[in-house]
């Protein structure tokens, strides 16, 4: 395109002369050098030309012009309107050019040409805010009020619209008109499109005018609207509004709605969060609106936990219950509380899992309605569909308040029926017969019992009194001596232990021989044989644990010359620290405790110790001459004691023996715990 502008090229080129023949062919025509010229122009250099002109002669300083008559005003007019026709020509979607024309043109007070400006303008953008907003100023300017309200209501206006033409109501002291503007708005909008910002001024709009009830209508509605995290500013003035025109209990139920807000927003995340809807419930019942609390209620029951696990649904069920005790005991709504204990047992999946408690709590509350057939079908189902042991108990426990023993035995039955191997289940039913003082009948049970093979193992028997408490040995042996029949109960420990030879089971006949039927000889026979037992098997703790008894029970009755020889048979204990090399190649550190009994010169400990002593002869000696010296140190205390106070020389004797730690500096195969003195070993207690 350049080049056929400058011909292609100067040195050849020729303007032909403008008298050419008509009939000139295009050959005689043709230009004959197409070399490209030095210098191109382009289609961009001509526009840029023409831009820089026109900018020219903007910036350049026009004359002072001084208008004395119609006719040079008309002029003046007419170039303005032809500059603005001619930019707007250039730049048509320009809405600045388009408000300066129309401004100018209301500022001649040529009002007709004004608008029709701003409608040549909103057909080229008719949803810009600013050109409506302008639009309407200039009408609401020039006092044409009607034209300014036919522009509000033509208008689809955002949010600044509406607040705009309410405040132009207000100003022209239209309030019922600005009311209804800000009614309109709220009916028009999306929630969305008005925020907190709407609201306060619609609030203080209705402050200002003295509708104080009104302004809380709308702050309360608001606080309902606006999304809890963009709604701080509005109940900071809320709080404020209260404070001004409210009273103490306005006051509380606005910091309730505050509480409400951060409950909803929490819940609202997490529809499952069950401790937050026991917080929410918690603040509805302290209001004491029962409609409210309810409905609380039912929103949080209706969030089924998602996952079939029973330590899921423990708050979920904790939210069933509080909801049936909140009808029963608050709304006193006994129907709506069966309803809700009906609801509750049909969403729990009992064939996984169920929750005793509210079978037992539903039971209870028609057992206070005196509805005692009705609380007997529920446990009947609660045993159909639940079967756990706290239904069974439960249900005893009711039928013996009432006295109904056979029933009573009927529920045990069934409890042994369903688990035939849990040891509650027979001492529930023993302990029900030695109520009703039927002898026969318990031992019978007994005897059972204790015949079953898969019975749990009787050697838990007298761990510890409230694991003893269940298990079927100890129940049959406390019954025999409490009611007085010692051979049997003798009897029984024998069976015991030729069923088991733990040691609790030694320990427990020695105390009954004891304390119960006051053979002290038998107890001793009893424990020797224990230890025998122990010593056979290489129980070392566990024979350690039987003298410790055996001491505590001479400490109780015996006297001083048993209770020394029982001191003298305590071990003495020995830490050995180990240091090897794990399988990430660090090295640890392991710590054993070895028992060493003053009768068992063959045992392992001694063994070591003498393998100790021959490795290092000086070491070995000091620690028997250590432990040797210990003990007789004891020994000489102890007569020192006696001649001096026979009480004295009982509580003396009632401390347990020490134990004592050898530290050889010289071992070589372990090092021992303690401090090393400038004998080589010290004797220190573990």
């Amino acid at each position: 395109m350049a080049s056929e502008l400058t011909g292609g090229g100067t040195s050849s080129f020729k303007i032909p002369n403008k008298n050419y023949p008509l009939n000139a062919t295009a050959k005689q025509m043709e230009v004959k050098n197409k070399m490209p010229a030095p210098v191109q122009i382009t289609a961009e250099q001509l526009l840029r030309e023409a831009v820089d002109r026109q900018l020219d002669d903007a910036l350049a300083h026009k004359p002072q012009q001084r208008i004395v008559d119609e006719e040079e005003l008309n002029e003046y007019r007419l170039n303005k309107r032809k500059e603005f026709e001619d930019t707007l020509r250039r730049q048509r979607h320009h809405i600045g050019t388009w408000i300066k024309y129309a401004e100018w043109e209301a500022a001649q007070k040529e009002f007709r040409r004004a608008r029709s400006v701003f409608e040549r303008a909103l057909l080229v953008d008719y949803q810009n805010v600013s050109l409506w907003l302008k639009y309407i100023e200039m009408e609401a300017k020039n006092k044409f009020v009607m034209s300014c309200r036919n522009l509000y209501l033509s208008n689809r206006p955002a949010q600044e619209s509406f607040l705009r033409f309410c405040k132009f109501e207000e100003r022209h002291k239209n309030v019922p008109r600005a009311r209804a503007g800000f009614e309109k708005a709220i009916e028009l909008l999306p929630e969305d499109m008005l925020d907190e910002h709407f609201y306060m001024k619609f609030a203080a709009f209705e402050e200002r005018h003295h509708e104080q009830a009104r302004a809380k209508a709308i702050y309360e509605a608001a606080l309902q609207r606006v999304p809890r995290g963009k709604a701080e500013e509005l109940y900071n003035k809320y709080v404020a509004f209260q404070k001004q025109f409210g009273d103490r209990e306005g006051l509380e139920e606005t910091v309730l709605s505050k509480r409400r807000f951060v409950y909803e927003e929490a819940l609202h995340k997490n529809k499952c969060n069950y401790d937050g809807w026991i917080d929410y419930i918690r603040l509805e019942e302290s209001t004491g609106n029962i409609e409210r609390t309810r409905n609380v209620y039912e929103r949080a029951v209706a969030n089924t936990p998602p996952i079939l696990e029973k330590r899921y649904w423990t708050r979920y069920i904790y939210i069933w219950i509080s909801y049936a005790l909140f009808e029963e005991l608050v709304a006193k709504d006994v129907d709506r509380c069966r309803a809700v204990y009906e609801k509750a047992l049909e969403a729990v999946p009992h064939k996984l899992f169920s929750f005793a408690k509210l079978w037992t709590l539903f039971v209870a509350f028609e057992i206070r309605q005196l509805n005692l057939e009705r609380a007997r079908k529920i446990f009947g189902m609660a045993i159909a569909k639940c079967g756990k042991e706290k239904i069974f108990q439960a249900y005893s426990q009711l039928e013996l308040r009432l006295g109904n023993i056979d029933r009573c035995r009927q529920i045990h039955a069934k409890f042994i029926e369903t688990y035939p191997l849990n040891p509650r289940a027979w001492i529930n039913m023993i302990e029900l017969e030695i109520l009703a003082e039927e002898t026969e009948r318990a031992r019978a049970l007994c005897e059972l019992a204790v015949s079953m093979e898969q019975m749990e193992m009787p050697e838990l028997v007298n761990a510890d009194t409230q694991l003893c408490s269940r298990r079927i040995w100890k129940t049959y042996i406390d019954m025999e001596v409490n009611w007085g029949a010692f051979d049997r109960a003798r009897a029984l420990y024998e069976r015991l232990l030729d069923k088991t030879q733990h040691v609790n089971a030694f320990k427990g006949y020695a105390t009954f021989e004891w304390k119960k039927a006051e053979q002290k000889d038998r107890s001793r026979q009893v424990l020797n044989r224990g230890l025998d037992v122990c010593k056979t098997n290489g129980w070392d703790e566990e024979r350690a644990a039987l003298l410790e008894h055996w001491l505590a029970l001479e400490r109780e009755g015996g006297d001083a010359q048993a209770i020394q020889r029982v001191f003298r048979l305590l071990p003495k204990k020995i830490k050995k620290r180990k240091t090897q090399k794990n399988v990430n190649g660090v090295e640890e550190v392991t710590e054993t405790l070895t028992y060493v009994f003053p009768d068992d010169e063959g045992s392992a400990a001694v063994r070591d110790l003498c393998q100790v002593e021959s490795e290092d002869p000086a070491g070995g000696k000091n620690v028997e001459e250590a432990a040797t010296g210990g003990a007789r140190l004891v020994e000489a205390l102890f007569s020192f004691f006696s001649s001096w106070s026979p009480l004295l020389s009982l509580s003396f004797a009632a401390l347990a023996f020490p134990t004592f730690v050898c530290t050889v500096g010289a071992c070589k195969q372990c090092s021992w715990a303690g401090h090393v003195d400038d004998t080589g070993f010290e004797l220190q207690e573990a």
